[in-house]
């Protein structure tokens, strides 16, 4: 089932035109890229509007803040205005024209919103956009990729959108390679449907990371809906913007009755599954010095 959804998403993705970005922000792409909003292919020729925009990738799995520091760099507009423009976008955002937020604006406890919302992609930004103008290039990128076809399979998978953009965004900053994440889904699905919290350590590091730095005074509100050792289920929102295989993960997730998984943080980031806890204990203390490369004391 994993592969007949990637396989119609990869159609999907060819046939308007789209790739996701590989993570390189300053690598010179030429192919498919977003101007002023639209999917434009780029020949060997320049863009008639090259001179006067600014080229601007959102690698997978960065963050809203992440992306508002990128914008400053770009010298767009401050971080904060970025932030502020998103978290008001209801405010200003013709929500007609951008349907795929109808579940995010039924969403509760959304710290950043819009966070998950801006698809991986490069973005050719006009100069002197404000920060309402680059989050709605944004979203018509994103509005490019998802479409009735794509929709359509988020429907068919029991979960909204903002559901599978909240996990896959968690699956994104788990895996390591596109063969780890349907078989991370599965834990995750499998989580759910047994009630387990998911006690996933990058939800950990967005509340103190993302979270915090922004609203120092708000960390102790928005832990209990972010911080998935203390939530039960899902996370309030995304935690960072996914890319499409774990979004497809998301979507699809490996048939399996897996409840733990280990993915080692040095190369060649080895994982493992397991359905009980004894063996996923088992197996993390008789590897964790080489999955981790930290030899442990005692």
């Amino acid at each position: 089932m994993f592969k007949k959804i990637v396989a119609l998403l990869l159609v999907f993705c060819i046939a308007a035109g789209i790739t996701s970005c590989d993570g390189q922000e300053n690598e010179d792409k030429t192919g498919t890229y977003i101007e002023n909003g639209q999917v434009v292919s780029e020949g060997d020729g320049q863009s008639s509007a090259q001179a006067s925009t600014v080229k601007v990738t959102i690698p997978e799995g960065y963050t809203l803040v992440r992306i508002s520091w990128l914008i400053e760099e770009k010298g767009f507009c401050t971080s904060e205005e970025f932030i502020e423009a998103a978290q008001t976008y209801t405010e200003w955002l013709d929500l007609s024209q951008y349907s795929f937020l109808s579940d995010l604006q039924n969403a509760e406890n959304v710290c950043f919103y819009l966070e998950g919302y801006f698809f991986p992609l490069t973005y050719d930004i006009p100069e002197g956009s404000t920060a309402q103008d680059i989050i709605k290039i944004f979203l018509n990128g994103t509005k490019s990729v998802f479409g009735s076809a794509f929709m359509q399979m988020v429907e068919q998978s029991g979960y909204n959108l903002h559901e599978i953009l909240t996990m896959a965004s968690l699956i994104e900053k788990e895996a390591y390679s596109n063969e780890q994440r349907p078989l991370i889904s599965s834990v995750l699905h499998n989580r759910l449907k047994t009630g387990m919290k998911f006690q996933c350590d990058p939800t950990i590091k967005y509340c103190t990371g993302v979270i915090e730095p922004i609203y120092p005074d708000k960390l102790d509100y928005y832990k209990y809906y972010y911080n998935t050792y203390r939530c039960e289920g899902l996370m309030a929102g995304p935690i960072c913007n996914p890319g499409m295989p774990s979004i497809e993960a998301a979507i699809s997730p490996a048939d399996t009755d897996y409840l733990y998984f280990i993915i080692g943080t040095v190369e060649p980031y080895e994982s493992y599954f397991s359905s009980t806890y004894e063996e996923h204990s088992s197996y993390w203390a008789e590897n964790q010095d080489r999955l981790t490369g930290v030899e442990q004391n005692g």
